[in-house]
């Protein structure tokens, strides 16, 4: 690959974060894989300073045919993950990183006062491992802070109670120099000396808050006497702390094996972010477009999916994880972590899964888009590419609590800042024809005429809308409109007698029927809402010195009056007052 192919193929989509980068031949074969701080400049550099590279790296350069990029959120992660893809795949071009070296961790020691130490090699005895570090001298520096602040042992003792009872150990210098409180001896409670133990696990996983305070009161302390030489030392251990960062996400012994995805709907495409966990650390990841079924379910075609995938990398997990909204007909199994190391991994992925999304040009986005908007224009020949559509939809219960809704999609997209729900005034009893009118009269007497409007229903429905858009003064030669009925999905136009069927496989179709159908569960959901309230009003209707105030208290606690029990009377109770409350109970056990 040259720098003009580069240019033109790769360099818009390089994001500016830091990551790693993999380089690939055209037989998708891994020749390179390296970490960046800025992905962008680091990749570039490779295609327009070849001179500062040695000649091993000018020759690969030109046997790349594809890059493909991992973000994450620090240049410890980006070394973290290139040191274990690395390892695991052992690309051509890579020479430093293929040893069977490892970073330390800070390990905490399951034993009767516990020691803490570094330690490159986890054991499975029950200790507590923090880490990788990717700097020896910053995990020393850490380590140094915790027993300057927690004065913890450093010897390998046995300091079982029966030993310390048998004044089996002398102290030693580190006791006379206050380095340790001196368990050995029983100087030290177990108690005091585990307490000192929680405190460093809250410094080793980032909760610093508390140790910070402990290092500005020695700043205090000393700067109050004029100790400015030891309050400087004090102030030195606190910036060092303040940038310590935890744990990495990338290398984690906490979590064994584990599949992670995370699906992100763009346009007609799924993009799905894998990352595949083993021994705790991140060792594949993936990151594919399929093409997004509108009249398929979404969780079915993710099980199909996460299956091929799963079979691609042979992957052995039992378990995978997903973004709550999501599901999988699976034989594994499924997390929806809301917090911690999982949500982490989960976190990372779906970082990567949008630079995806805005790696891809903005010309080609609105190339797709006013292809599919010109698509819906042609399909129903009306005049100008719809851009903002409104729909409108009614609902009631045998004519009671009537009302109806109005969507608006913005270049094919939900747009439910404008959305709008009615309360319908003028109308008594079921009559959806005069409801229709109604509301598309009250909508367009005021507001601006969309590009197109679908009505759902038929030509009666389609007949009612024209007749509002006539009483708000609007020419409706001027209009496009449209209604769809059910069943048979036909589309009605004014002035044609027959209904248009479009394919069932249309694009057109799908677009239409998605802005119904959200129409109609917008004027569902709203209509539930009206006849719940109305329901407990009317159930409360007549019961002396119950307000519309009550009424509201009730309805925000419980929902619907039918959704009261006997077991919550004395939450009523907490709720109205006693008084109230037990004229509520004597009503309803007068109706019961």
């Amino acid at each position: 690959m040259n720098a003009k192919e580069f240019k033109e193929n790769f360099y818009h989509q390089t994001p500016e974060s830091p990551g790693v980068y993999k380089f690939f031949d055209k037989n998708q074969e891994l020749l390179y894989i390296g970490k960046a701080i800025n992905l962008k400049k680091r990749v570039s550099s490779y295609f327009t300073n070849k001179r500062q590279y040695a000649y091993r790296i000018t020759l690969f350069t030109a046997k790349i045919s594809n890059i493909e990029f991992i973000v994450v959120d620090s240049e410890q992660d980006a070394l973290l993950l290139e040191d274990a893809l690395v390892k695991e795949h052992q690309p051509k071009y890579n020479i430093q990183l293929k040893d069977d070296k490892s970073y330390p961790y800070i390990c905490i020691k399951k034993e009767r006062f516990p020691r803490i130490f570094l330690t490159r090699n986890i054991a499975q005895d029950g200790s507590k491992y923090y880490g990788p570090y990717t700097s020896v001298k910053s995990a020393k520096t850490l380590l140094a802070l915790i027993r300057k602040l927690f004065p913890i042992r450093t010897c390998n003792f046995n300091l079982s109670e029966k030993n310390i009872t048998k004044h089996k150990f002398k102290v030693c210098l580190e006791y006379h120099i206050k380095n340790c409180k001196g368990p050995c001896e029983g100087h030290q409670s177990i108690d005091n000396y585990n307490s000192d133990i929680k405190n460093i696990e809250l410094i080793l996983k980032g909760k610093l808050n508390l140790v910070k305070k402990i290092l500005k009161e020695e700043i205090q302390k000393h700067s109050a006497v004029y100790n400015y030489e030891e309050a400087q030392f004090f102030n030195e251990k606190l910036l060092k702390l303040e940038k310590y960062q935890s744990y990495s996400t990338i290398v984690n012994p906490r979590i064994k094996e584990l599949d992670i995805f995370y699906p992100l709907l763009l346009n007609d495409n799924i993009i799905i972010s894998y990352l595949m966990i083993i021994d705790g650390a991140i060792i594949n990841t993936q990151l594919v477009t399929y093409k997004y079924s509108i009249s398929d379910p979404i969780n079915d075609q993710l099980t199909h999916i996460i299956e091929e995938i799963r079979s691609k990398f042979e992957s052995t997990s039992n378990e995978i994880v997903l973004p709550n909204e999501f599901s999988v007909d699976l034989d594994l199994k499924l997390t929806h972590p809301i917090s911690g190391d999982k949500r982490k991994l989960l976190d990372l992925a779906s970082k990567n899964a949008h630079v995806v999304k805005h790696k891809q040009p903005k010309s080609e986005i609105g190339q797709k888009l006013n292809s599919r908007l010109e698509e819906v224009q042609k399909a129903l020949s009306i005049r100008s590419i719809p851009r903002i559509i409104e729909c409108f939809d009614n609902s009631n219960f045998q004519g009671s609590s009537p009302v109806a809704s109005m969507v608006c999609f913005k270049d094919l997209r939900p747009y439910k800042k404008a959305y709008r729900k009615f309360n319908i005034k003028s109308v008594e009893g079921p009559d959806d024809f005069a409801s229709m009118q109604e509301i598309v009269y009250r909508r367009y007497s005021k507001e601006p005429i969309p590009d197109l409007i679908v009505i759902d229903g038929g030509k009666g429905q389609l007949n009612a809308a024209l007749e509002g858009l006539k009483k708000a003064d609007h020419a409706l030669e001027a209009i496009s409109i449209i209604g769809i009925a059910k069943k048979q999905e036909l589309i009605f136009f004014p002035g044609r007698k027959e209904g248009l069927q479009l394919n069932k496989d249309s694009d057109t179709l799908k677009v239409i029927m998605q802005i119904r159908d959200e129409a109609h569960r917008f004027a569902i959901t709203h209509h539930r809402s009206k006849r719940a309230k109305e329901s407990i009003k009317s159930s409360l209707d007549g019961i002396p010195g119950i307000g519309p105030s009550t009424v509201k208290k009730l309805l925000t606690e419980f929902g619907s009056i039918r959704k009261i029990k006997k077991s919550d009377y004395k939450k009523i109770e907490h709720l109205i007052g006693a008084q109230k409350a037990n004229k509520i109970i004597t009503w309803f056990t007068s109706k019961n």
